[in-house]
């Protein structure tokens, strides 16, 4: 079981850092294990994603973001 959630704001002078450590609290009981976030502002509209994740399969590769050699 692993958590997700973000924020979509529009006409915000910056990205509340805070927000992503709040989310995060929240989520925490979905997944323990690991938690990341994203957080961007682009002209007046500004993104935070935060995910947790639970490590039950592929407990040593797992972890986000996942990439590609490509």
């Amino acid at each position: 079981m692993c958590g997700i959630a973000g924020v979509v704001e529009l006409g915000v002078p910056t990205v509340d850092q805070s927000l992503a450590s709040r989310i995060g609290s929240c989520l925490r009981h979905r997944g323990p294990d690991a938690e990341g976030f994203y957080s961007d502002r682009q002209n007046e509209l500004s993104v935070t994603l935060v995910h947790t994740r639970l490590s039950i399969i592929d407990i040593n590769r797992g972890h986000q973001p996942l990439s590609n050699e490509d």
